[in-house]
């Protein structure tokens, strides 16, 4: 299989086991499925989960399913997407253009053929413009070539189709980038919370106010009234007692 030509690629698949050995960097890869997301993060692709099912994103250029799906088939051919499908039990792709089914040989295009593609531009599969038969006319065969009008019109398709996928590729790698930023904040609160790589709070010293003990003067005075009561002056350095001289016994 080869998807060198697909840059963005839609799964209705929850597997891709069997694309591992196909080179998908580079790629873009869109399901309905959450648990792509793990499959995809390990070998480094872009996945964007399609909340719709029954939506077939514009912008994408293949579709791989399991197994046949005609409601999908009949979606492409409505929508005139032209998105060609894989299916994968059956080693096969279905035209999104002209809806054969044809063999995975060849690189994958929305052209299953020369004669496809030629069809779509407006050509016969001989290569002559195409004719329109007139009943009304005495089965009068008017030949007219479509190729000036069809050509215009498939650049106006082909123009808005361009844009359209650019805006969605835009979106994809914006989504990408939003959810790469998401992860390596993730990833650093885990580990922040390590204790070797918290950060530690220092403390406020508390200030230390020293305590100095103020020593009084150990005599012992008799008042008036007979009662006794202690000096309440200070005591000198390196004494019990006052300056008082009288209350100083060894003075």
């Amino acid at each position: 299989m080869n998807l060198k030509n697909c840059n963005v690629i839609y799964f209705k698949t929850d597997s891709l086991q069997h694309l591992l050995n196909h080179s998908l960097r580079g790629k873009i890869i869109v399901s309905d499925f959450q648990e792509l997301n793990r499959i995809c993060s390990i070998y480094g692709l872009i996945h964007v989960l399609n909340t719709n099912t029954q939506r077939v994103p514009e912008g994408v250029d293949v579709v791989i399913c399991n197994k046949k799906n005609p409601d999908l088939e009949a979606r492409i051919i409505r929508n005139n997407l032209g998105t060609p499908i894989i299916y994968n039990h059956m080693n096969q792709k279905w035209c999104g253009k002209c809806g054969k089914m044809s063999g995975l040989s060849g690189a994958i295009g929305k052209y299953c053929s020369e004669a496809c593609m030629q069809k779509d531009a407006g050509f016969t599969t001989k290569g002559l413009p195409e004719a329109v038969k007139d009943l009304g006319m005495n089965n009068i065969v008017i030949k007219f070539d479509r190729s000036l009008s069809q050509t215009k019109r498939s650049n106006t398709k082909e123009e808005a189709r361009r844009k359209s996928r650019e805006k969605f590729q835009n979106s994809v790698v914006k989504e990408a980038r939003r959810l790469e930023f998401a992860m390596k904040k993730e990833s650093y609160k885990k580990e922040m919370r390590q204790p070797s790589h918290r950060k530690t709070k220092l403390s406020s010293k508390k200030k230390e106010t020293s305590v100095v003990e103020v020593k009084y003067c150990q005599k012992i005075i008799e008042a008036k009234d007979g009662t006794k009561k202690k000096c309440k002056n200070k005591a000198a350095d390196g004494s019990d007692y006052c300056r008082i001289k009288s209350h100083n016994p060894g003075s």
